[in-house]
């Protein structure tokens, strides 16, 4: 009956067996040390796996139990391909291969190494610290803004005239030692942090006034060199102050002095102002700064962009100086005279009249033309006389800074002028010095410019 059965569902003895012995999963494998794990690695981890009781045991480890053994059968014939089971472990030695991955596994990186134990710990451990960093950080933020809404919900009851309660005077006064201490540290380290000073400075003006004369008397008397124990310990001071110490309270006795006549509501209203007046002046200092570094751009592109323009067209103005080229464009040339500072050197400029250049102008000067004018007059050395004329040349070309195309276009010089166009070198070479005169003789010629 039992081989009839087995014939039915077409599943021979040996793969019940080896459906009835558990198989390790493939990361189980590969914590064992896959195909290099001990047989005896392998049997302890079948033996954990097996369920206690139930009668079975693995292959290897000993007979199974009478009730549980399948009766002895003849050799079944060959079967037909059945449908594909779990890959059994096969007995050591040798352990089982583990089997193939599927093709979502195999495209994983199989060229990474396991993360070990170590290397897990020492990431959730950076993990933890970046945590920790940021609870700082937002704990942070949170006193701030807790000090912030204390300072303001202060100023608020003050400067309404709400009645301020004793416990909220005593807490304003230890938040005032607090900023005190910090201020006396940094005086002792020979350091100054702005933030801080107004910091203090404003918890000052929310003590009440009765602390503050007490407050101006304690003062008095460190710089008097008369405090008690008590005055020192009141205020957080050392008993033995030195001279940074001394010389704060010499400062404070003052600015004490001026505050403890007024009320605390115009004390208030009176440091807010000033922090206003502050922070506007910061942001039109850093507005302005903002201004000059976008004129100091536009300054440079505008003067890289007349740079090139005389540079390319310079062979055009000693052309045209030669009375070479096209007729009209030699007698226009001639004919006006800001054209001829485009050939002339730093020691002919400063030999014209100011009359000459009070009498030049703009008219019929052509972009490329202007702008060449405008480099040769910026370069320095340049005679006071000629400041009128540069501006008003600044003026007719505008703030606007040209573009690549456009300063292409201003590089090209008349249609009639192309016959005589002389190719420019990218960087002149200079020239050799000259040599040495001979001892005795007359020295050697200047060099032409």
């Amino acid at each position: 009956e039992e081989e009839e059965e087995e014939e039915a569902v077409g599943i021979s003895p040996l793969q019940l067996v080896a459906a009835s012995v558990p198989v390790l999963s493939l990361e189980r494998r590969q914590e064992l040390g896959g195909t290099n794990a001990s047989p005896s690695d392998l049997k302890a981890e079948v033996e954990a796996l097996t369920p206690r009781g139930s009668g079975q045991t693995p292959r290897g480890n000993g007979p199974p139990s009478p009730a549980q053994s399948p009766a002895p059968a003849p050799p079944p014939p060959p079967p037909a391909p059945a449908p594909a089971a779990p890959a059994p472990v096969a007995p050591p030695p040798p352990p089982a291969p583990a089997p193939a991955p599927p093709p979502a596994a195999a495209a994983a990186p199989a060229s990474s190494a396991p993360m070990t134990p170590r290397s897990q710990a020492q990431n959730e451990l950076e993990e933890m610290k970046r945590q920790l960093e940021a609870m700082k950080a937002a704990q942070e933020a949170l006193m701030r803004e807790k000090e912030a809404l204390r300072n303001e919900n202060m100023n608020l009851k003050v400067t309404g005239g709400v009645e301020v309660e004793e416990d909220e005077d005593e807490k304003a006064l230890q938040h005032f030692l607090g900023k005190l201490r910090g201020v006396l540290t940094m005086r002792s380290e020979g350091r100054f942090d702005q933030k801080l000073f107004d910091e203090y400075n404003g918890a000052l003006v929310q003590l009440a006034d009765e602390q503050l004369q007490e407050l101006y008397g304690s003062f008095m008397q460190i710089y008097v060199e008369e405090a008690s124990d008590e005055v020192f310990a009141r205020l957080g001071i050392s008993n033995d102050p030195d001279d940074a110490t001394l010389g704060f309270a010499e400062m404070m006795t003052i600015k004490l002095g001026e505050l403890i006549d007024q009320p605390r509501r115009l004390r208030i209203q009176a440091f807010e102002a000033q922090q206003r007046r502050k922070l506007q002046q910061e942001e039109d200092r850093e507005r302005k700064q903002a201004t000059m570094r976008q004129a100091m751009a536009k300054a440079s592109a505008l003067a890289s962009a007349n740079a090139k323009v005389h540079g390319a067209l310079g062979w055009l103005w000693q052309t045209l100086a030669g009375g070479e080229g096209e007729v009209s464009e030699v007698r226009r040339f001639k004919r006006k005279p800001e054209l001829g500072l485009l050939v002339s050197d730093a020691e002919e400029l400063r030999k014209l009249s100011p009359y000459a250049w009070r009498n030049m102008g703009c008219s019929g000067l052509r972009p490329q033309e202007m702008r060449c004018l405008v480099h040769v007059l910026g370069r320095p050395g340049m005679p006071a006389h000629a400041e009128d004329f540069l501006k008003m040349l600044q003026v007719k070309l505008g703030q606007t800074v040209p573009s690549e195309q456009e300063v292409r276009a201003l590089c090209e010089p008349p249609a009639s002028m192309l016959p005589w166009r002389k190719e420019q070198p990218a960087e002149p070479p200079s020239a050799p010095p000259p040599p040495p005169p001979p001892s005795g003789g007359p020295p050697p010629p200047p060099r032409a410019p």
